[in-house]
Parts: structure tokens; sequence; C-alpha cells
């Protein structure tokens, strides 16, 4: 007799995730989000609201929510940060600004896009050997408009991505800044990236003796 069957896009790769935050206060004031898009992409976003606790989480987290729910509407990713940017200056009338690191990974060639908005360096790992991106901008919602710069590679199966808030970063500026970071994950041999993102917490905070300044 007649049969019904449906085909679907398999996805090439996949992307496994581990987080971890600590605040200041309370609230962190940082947000994230790991995200499998419709269109094949895992949206990995960070965000750091201006100053820590409440406040700073409710600028973090509209900044995210709201990059995740325009790029599943199917729009491209500069007008998505555009028009984050432009919710952030009329938010209010008050100074209203926050970083923005996005990773955007495909699922079918492994081809990985950054883009940084006044955000801290992220960090690839492939074996021992650890790249550092970064970019200088200004954070979103200061300026009219936003000056996006995006860089590409290419992934291995097992390369591991590390994003932190510049709250790791800044505790550590008399400890190497961001070069700390590069020893430690090279010294890593863990691959289950919720494990990785621990030790790497764990360092940070042995800087600051258990109480950071920052989220």
């Amino acid at each position: 007799e007649k049969c019904e069957f449906t085909l679907g896009r398999a996805f090439n790769y996949r992307v496994r995730s581990g987080a971890v935050q600590i605040g200041k206060e309370a609230i962190c004031g940082d947000s994230y989000i790991i995200s499998t898009l419709r269109e094949g992409k895992v949206l990995a976003a960070l965000s750091d609201g201006m100053g820590v606790g409440e406040k700073a989480n409710l600028e973090s987290n509209a900044a995210v929510r709201l990059l995740e729910n325009l790029l599943n509407c199917g729009f491209e990713k500069e007008f998505a940060l555009s028009t984050i940017n432009s919710v952030l200056l009329l938010r209010s009338t008050a100074e209203t600004f926050a970083t923005l690191d996005v990773i955007m990974i495909d699922l079918y060639d492994a081809e990985v896009n950054f883009v940084k908005i006044g955000a801290a360096p992220s960090f690839i790992k492939r074996g021992k050997s650890v790249g550092v991106i970064k970019s200088n901008s200004l954070p979103i919602g200061i300026l009219d408009s936003l000056d996006l710069v995006s860089e590409q590679r290419v992934l291995a199966p097992k390369d591991v991505l590390v994003m932190v808030s510049d709250g790791v970063l800044e505790l550590s500026l008399h400890n190497g800044g961001e070069k700390w970071i590069v020893d430690c994950l090279s010294r890593i041999n863990d691959t289950d990236p919720q494990v990785i993102a621990e030790k790497l917490m764990n360092q940070a905070l042995t800087f600051c003796r258990g109480e950071p300044a920052d989220d």
C-alpha cells in the first residue's frame, strides 16, 4: 500500500556546551544563550550588562534573547544587531549599554563566525594549541550606528571554543591577562565542556581569593 515519509536535513557536526557563572551580587549581570537556530547553526551569545546585579542582568538578558528571536525569524545578524543597538538606545534616558559576544557555528560545514561588540577575547583550543580571537569596539547601545567586524574560521572535530566576560579578564590583569587562560587551556586534557568551564572558573577565583569584583 501507499506510505508517507518525511525527508529532513541531517547535520554533519554537533556541538556540546558547558557554562558557569558567578555574580558579584545575588543576581549575575552577565547573560548567555546557547541555541540551535532553524537554519542549522548554533548560536552562542554572551552579554555583559553595564554594572552588576539585577539592572545589568536586565540589559544583558534582553540583548541575548532578542538576538536569538530575530535570528530565528530569519533576519541577518547585521540587522539583528542593529535592532538591538536601537532598542538599547531607546530603552531609557539613562546611559544604557552592554557588550555582546556572538559565535555562530554552521553544523553543515563547521564554519564559525565571530562578532565582538565591546566583548572580551575568545579562545580556540585545538589539542595543546590555543588561539585568541579579539576585537576593539565599543559596547552596543552607545552610538547610533554599529561598526560590525566579523571574523570567520573553520573548525576541526574536537576543537574547543571558550567565551569569557571581562570579569574573568579584569581580575587577572596582574596575572598575565589573557595569557593565563591560554596557558590553562593548553594544559587541560578534559573534553567535557562543563569540566573545562569549571576548571577555568576555579582558576580565575584563585586570583581574587573567591571574592570577584565583577560578574
